[in-house]
């Protein structure tokens, strides 16, 4: 997969607004797009209570179709459920759960976001990464670009893999105030010459959001 052909690669949680937004892009825009979707529940209603996820799958079936994605989990506890819940706190057998889950979907270019608790225990953590990359080639992983341990858990999950540039790493900086725009792009600056100076990343995607997570903000 080339992905030096993308210009552009924007999260999509998987709420109706935001999917429907995907839907209404031409299929110009799509093809020269890379979606990191994180999945969340689906709209609840009387004869679907609990939110199912696999409404949202089936969603994303009809409207990425072939088109390849980064798929991870909603850690969000407004958008998720007791499914996403359990993908992501079940670690034994290296995630079997989660990577049961991915092995169930239909999509013919998925690149699998990988989970690190530091509570799953490094074999766990060793297993996901070993078996997504091996079945996947691509993986990404979404790490906050303020977290102080951030280098030390990317050196952990990249001498677990085959080759460090399989790896598709998220900078993620949340929600930025437009007047405070210059401190972010200081701060991925710094992150970037790091990284790049101890690692072979294939490639580093900064992200942020000018909407906030909540009216409050």
């Amino acid at each position: 997969m080339d992905l030096n052909k993308y210009n552009y690669f924007p999260l999509i949680k998987t709420r109706d607004s935001e999917l429907k937004a995907y839907e209404n892009l031409n299929s110009n825009v799509k093809d020269g797009i890379l979606p990191i979707i994180e999945l969340t529940k689906s709209r609840r209603s009387k004869y679907n209570k609990e939110g199912d996820i696999y409404k949202r799958v089936a969603q994303l079936e009809e409207l990425i179709g072939e088109r390849p994605f980064i798929l991870g989990l909603s850690t969000n506890t407004a958008w998720n459920n007791n499914q996403i819940e359990n993908l992501l706190s079940d670690y034994s057998d290296g995630y079997s759960a989660y990577r049961g889950f991915l092995e169930g979907l239909e999509f013919s270019s998925i690149i699998p976001m990988i989970n690190f608790e530091e509570n799953a225990g490094m074999d766990n953590v060793s297993k996901q990464i070993h078996i997504l990359e091996e079945d996947y080639i691509k993986i990404a992983f979404r790490g906050n670009v303020y977290d102080l341990d951030l280098i030390d858990r990317l050196r952990i999950i990249l001498n677990e893999m085959n080759h460090q540039n399989n790896m598709i790493l998220i900078l993620d900086a949340g929600y930025i105030e437009i007047e405070k725009e210059l401190i972010p792009f200081n701060t991925f600056s710094q992150r970037i010459n790091e990284l790049s100076t101890e690692f072979d990343i294939g490639i580093i995607i900064p992200m942020e959001s000018c909407f906030p997570s909540s009216v409050l903000q």
